[in-house]
């Protein structure tokens, strides 16, 4: 349960997944889940008018189907690392695969057309 609970929040910060807010970007499950915020606190302050609840039902659904997506993953990734791996093993290929999703998420891998800080982003700069 550990395993899969903290590989489920390792994908949802790294993972580039596609979404479609105004424009289609990728980026990981946390920056929709922050898009998705933002939306819903424009919405209840400005009311159901324009555009912005739209935008926030497409944010909402892709957060509902990609966080059960990823719980999916991480869920089939800790029981084949309990089926194909020694007890002592464990840890460091998990070490190591935090390690190389994040070592990746720190290049330009994320495409984000609503980002301040231009159109490709890594994870130090995502969240802008």
């Amino acid at each position: 349960m550990r395993a899969r609970l903290g590989l489920f929040a390792v994908f949802a910060v790294t993972l580039p997944l596609p979404f479609f807010m105004a424009a289609p970007g990728t980026a990981p499950l946390l920056r929709i889940a922050m898009l998705a915020l933002i939306l819903a606190a424009v919405v209840a302050s400005d009311g159901f008018g324009g555009t912005a609840p739209l935008f926030l039902g497409f944010l909402t659904v892709q957060l509902v189907l990609y966080g059960a997506l990823l719980y999916g993953l991480a869920a089939a990734v800790a029981a084949l690392g309990r089926r194909l791996l020694p007890g002592s093993l464990r840890l460091p290929a998990a070490a190591a695969l935090v390690a190389a999703l994040f070592g990746a998420s720190l290049l330009p891998i994320y495409h984000t057309p609503h980002s301040s800080s231009g159109p490709r982003a890594n994870l130090l700069h995502l969240l802008d």
